[in-house]
């Protein structure tokens, strides 16, 4: 039998699981992250609470407002960490995700995992995650789920992005 090491992998991404209202990127992750753990890898991701115009995706009681508003394992599924978005209408209006607490959890955990895999562009989630894999010297897949041209609605605004805030993350990605 081949014997594969198991890899300690993150994956970031905007919208995860049940957000079912930003297309298909939450599942794709989820059948991705789900599949590498049942192949031994140790898996956890990272995402953000939107769910929905008028929804987030649940949070336990009593967590706090800021930070990280929920870490669960899926029964034989990776870790999730859920970060809380600074507005709800911030993301489904404008597609941009602003997650409070998610930079530092980045920074203090990106040395732990041998490599990250980050879905979407022209957010901050991809765009924070791909500065501290610089910073920690842990290699990133960058898979944009066709969001990547700039031929929709927006054009400057993801321009700016990629000038400012995204800046390199196309060229620093090692697939």
């Amino acid at each position: 039998m081949n014997s594969v090491r198991s890899l300690r992998l993150l994956h970031v991404t905007p919208f995860y699981g049940e957000a079912w209202a930003y297309g298909g990127i939450p599942r794709a992750v989820a059948a991705l992250a789900r599949a590498q753990t049942r192949r031994g890898h140790q898996v956890t991701v990272a995402t953000t609470d939107a769910c929905s115009a008028a929804s987030r995706l649940p949070v336990a009681a009593g967590d706090p407002v800021r930070g990280p508003r929920r870490a669960t394992r899926e029964p034989q599924g990776p870790e999730v960490r859920v970060f809380g978005n600074l507005s709800n209408r911030l993301v489904h209006r404008l597609q941009f995700p602003v997650p409070v607490g998610l930079r530092s959890f980045l920074r203090e955990e990106m040395g732990r995992f041998d490599v990250a895999h980050l879905h979407a562009v022209h957010n901050l989630p991809t765009a924070l995650a791909a500065h501290a894999c610089l910073r920690a010297g842990v290699p990133y897949v960058l898979q944009t789920h066709g969001t990547a041209p700039l031929i929709e609605r927006r054009r400057l605004a993801k321009w700016a992005f990629d000038h400012t805030a995204g800046r390199g993350v196309f060229e620093n990605a090692a697939r």
